[in-house]
Parts: C-alpha cells; sequence; structure tokens
C-alpha cells in the first residue's frame, strides 16, 4: 500500500500505482492505492532470466535451421502485437523505431549509403543473446514485418551486446548523392 500523497501522485502519474478503493472518515476521504500489474512485471528479475534458459534449452535441443525459424516466427509474432507502421519507407522505418524503444530499446536511427541504420546502446534482449546470438533475429524479423523492408542483422555480440540493423531502402525512396 502506498501512504504518502507524494508517491500515490508520482505512482498514479507513472503507471505503478492503482486506486483499490476509498473510505470515508469524518474529516476526508482517504484511499488506498495498490501496485499496478505492470509495475509487477517491469521490477521482475524473472523474465530475462527465464527468457536466457528458454534460449538455451532451445539451441541446445533444435538443428540451427529450426532455431533460426523459430527466431524468425517469434520477431513476426510480436509484430502482429502492435499497428504496422503506415507512410513511405523512411516514416515506416521511424515508426519500427518507435516500437523498438517502447520495447525498451535505446535505439537511434541514421542513414549512410543508401540504407538506414538501427544503432542500439545496449540491447533489450542481451540476457538471450548472450546464450545464442541467433535471439537477434527476433528483433531482425520484428523490423522487416513492421517495415517491410530488408532488414540485415549486424549486432555486435560481445560482453555487453548492442544492436546495429540495416535496412535497404527501394531505388526509388534513396536519396541522390
Amino acid at each position: 500500500m502506498i501512504h504518502s500523497s507524494y508517491h500515490k501522485v508520482i505512482g498514479r502519474q507513472n503507471g505503478i500505482a492503482i486506486g483499490c478503493r476509498a473510505y470515508q472518515y469524518s474529516r476526508r476521504p482517504a484511499a488506498v492505492f495498490g501496485i499496478h500489474t505492470k509495475a509487477d512485471v517491469g521490477s521482475s528479475q524473472a523474465y530475462a532470466v527465464v527468457l536466457s534458459q528458454l534460449v538455451k534449452a532451445l539451441s541446445d535441443g533444435m538443428p540451427a535451421r529450426q532455431m533460426e525459424s523459430l527466431m524468425k516466427q517469434v520477431g513476426q509474432g510480436l509484430a502482429a502485437t502492435v499497428p504496422l507502421p503506415i507512410g513511405n519507407a523512411r516514416e515506416r522505418i521511424a515508426g519500427a523505431v518507435n516500437v523498438l524503444k517502447s520495447l525498451g530499446s535505446r535505439a537511434d536511427v541514421s542513414e549512410e549509403d543508401g540504407k538506414f541504420v538501427v544503432t542500439g546502446n545496449g540491447c533489450p534482449i542481451s540476457k538471450a543473446v548472450t546464450v545464442d546470438v541467433r535471439s537477434c533475429i527476433v528483433m531482425e524479423s520484428l523490423l522487416g514485418t513492421l517495415t517491410g523492408l530488408p532488414v540485415t542483422e549486424r549486432c555486435n555480440h560481445g560482453y555487453r551486446p548492442n544492436c546495429r540493423f540495416e535496412i535497404t531502402l527501394p531505388a526509388g525512396e534513396r536519396r541522390k548523392p
């Protein structure tokens, strides 16, 4: 339960606290606040550990092609949970990057040699990537499905994984030098 007025306001603004019930006292009404279920999920450390162990179990028990196909399917399934970005290629890429950001990525996009490059400062699924680098296929597939464009994964799979995806623009939408 949250008792401080300041914490109630901040908690409600951030979507952490929710009103549970109100009580009428002689001087003023009092409200009891609880923790929103989204806050329980957001503060849980189990998701990354469970995901990494699931990826490890799958990669240990599956042929390489099947694992890659599964990762691609996961990315497509993830894309199906959000509205597809609309507009020209640049607008769809911007929309896809916003989806990545909503998933916890700190991604930026730049244009290099007729390609868009999506670069992350870190990786939202780094625990899974450290277990199996093919986990990056999930995000590659997500971006490809959201943009409708060819995406190539070029991530840094080192000690601290960083995302990097190259998106090829259609010839008609490339800027002329």
